[in-house]
């Protein structure tokens, strides 16, 4: 599967909005298409809507080539606990209350959402938010993520090593495939046990731990890793969270169960490629400290 995002040149970076809830809305979307597109490809676009001296309404776009969605079943799809046929929630799982949640949170931000689709072609949902412009620069343009053969991308995630530790099939194909693109090498384990196996047997710069897996969930083995008399190699090593909560509480549980940070579901590559910054720069510029040896810090930047 493809995961593609384009932004046209007219869209304004320097513009002003809710962006806990518009990141909550690309999220829900982004996961359903997944969830729906057993193979093919998966585009964001955004684009400008319309604008006046003060403001900009942008749209924002999420096309899948997955299974689409019938006519007649078009609209209630917003509706809370809602799918197109009872045989879809018992196949791809979900209750459908994602949308609902969407719809309530664009028009929370002044838009409207809609769909259009076709059985076995695919679907587009579309969704609107005004935004207030910024007077001068008083906001700086987005950071670039580098392509796959840029000079950034050749020093990302050279020669480092994470664990994925995830128990969806989808997630365990599509993660390790994405990061190879920027330079990690990433191993996977389908539960908590296979993941404390692996930890006692080789050296990881950083985990990425599914927090909801079956038998021993990820925050019991969490606390396995940060056991000092447990057999894993390093008790120290960065922990990420993958959780399918955005809440702060949800956050605050995973702190305390010993995990550095935490990634709402469905993943974003944007923000994923950043905690690994964030978390890998650290331990680097540590072992730096400590040994002298390593390029300077730069050389690290996504």
């Amino acid at each position: 599967m493809k995961l593609i995002s384009s932004i046209d040149a007219e869209v304004s970076t320097a513009l002003k909005g809710d962006a806990g809830r518009l990141r909550q809305i690309i999220s829900n979307l982004i996961g359903n298409a997944i969830k729906f597109t057993p193979e093919g490809s998966i585009t964001l676009h955004v684009c400008k809507d319309s604008e006046d001296a003060d403001s900009a309404t942008l749209r924002f776009l999420v096309r899948d080539s997955g299974i689409g969605i019938a006519a007649d079943k078009l609209e209630q799809i917003f509706a809370p606990f809602t799918q197109a046929d009872s045989s879809t929630t018992r196949r791809y799982g979900g209750t459908g209350l994602g949308l609902a949640i969407c719809r309530q949170l664009v028009a929370l931000m002044g838009g409207r959402i809609g769909v259009e689709s076709e059985e076995d072609v695919g679907s587009t949902f579309w969704f609107t938010v005004k935004m207030e412009k910024q007077r001068g620069n008083a906001v700086a343009a987005p950071k670039q993520i580098p392509a796959p053969g840029s000079n950034d991308y050749m020093h990302s995630g050279n020669g480092i090593r994470i664990l994925l530790t995830e128990d969806e099939p989808r997630a365990r194909n599509i993660v390790p495939k994405l990061l190879k693109n920027y330079g990690y090498q990433v191993d996977v384990a389908g539960d908590g046990k296979e993941a404390l196996r692996a930890l006692e047997k080789e050296d990881y710069d950083l985990v990425l731990m599914d927090c909801m897996m079956p038998e021993m969930s990820g925050y019991e083995v969490t606390a396995v890793i940060r056991n000092p008399s447990s057999a894993v190699r390093r008790h120290d090593i960065p922990v990420i969270a993958l959780t399918g909560n955005a809440m702060k509480q949800d956050r605050d549980r995973c702190i305390a169960a010993g995990m550095d940070d935490h990634l709402s579901k469905p993943l974003l590559l944007p923000d994923l490629l950043g905690k690994l910054e964030k978390w890998l720069k650290r331990e680097r510029h540590q072992t730096r400290e400590e040994a002298v040896l390593l390029p300077p810090e730069s050389h690290f930047k996504l």
